[in-house]
């Protein structure tokens, strides 16, 4: 009687005969879906590894990006000097939340991270009588790294300048409001 094993080999009595070329092609196939399903059951198993190590950060109230980023947009020098040393600590948590509260876009959302009062009394050099931002060397290194990319120096030269615009717009609309 004329049998066949699991792994497609014929079988007569105690004689195994190799599979045939079709037995082949669909041993291949099947393989080939296994190993398709294999990666995704891992993909999804690194996925929810992430998502669990997320929640029991929020549950367990342990420092995220999203409780970093409340502390910003900072609005005084003692804020800067806090945050300067809390990044030399905990950098890549700062850098997260840095690029949650930028939202991809520096020129416009700048004063998120930093209070406008805090950005007029800087520049990135510290010419023309203004406070050196290059000094807070973390802070500065981590605005640098949550930039997707191009110059980075001459971005976050704009932003200031964005924002300091905005402030000289804003002074100069609300004197205009109180003589008319």
């Amino acid at each position: 009687m004329d049998q066949n094993d699991p792994l497609g080999n014929n079988t007569v009595g105690n004689i195994t005969s190799p599979p045939t070329c079709c037995c082949k092609e669909l041993i291949a196939a099947q393989d080939t879906k296994l190993k398709a399903l294999s990666d995704k059951m891992e993909t999804m198993l690194r996925m929810m590894t992430v998502q669990t190590a997320l929640i029991n950060v929020l549950v367990s109230g342990e420092k995220s990006p999203i409780r970093l980023a409340i502390k910003f947009p900072l609005k005084t020098e003692a804020d800067l000097l806090e945050v300067e040393q809390m990044i030399g600590i905990e950098k890549d948590f700062y850098v997260e939340a840095i690029k949650l509260k930028l939202d991809g876009n520096i020129l416009k959302n700048m004063e998120e991270l930093i209070h406008r009062n805090i950005a007029l009394m800087y520049n990135i050099d510290g010419t023309h009588g203004k406070k050196r931002f290059k000094d807070f060397v973390n802070l500065y290194s981590a605005i640098k790294a949550s930039i997707p990319n191009g110059d980075k120096d001459e971005t976050i030269r704009k932003a200031f300048q964005v924002v300091k615009k905005r402030h000289y717009r804003y002074i100069s609309e609300s004197k205009t409001k109180q003589h008319t």
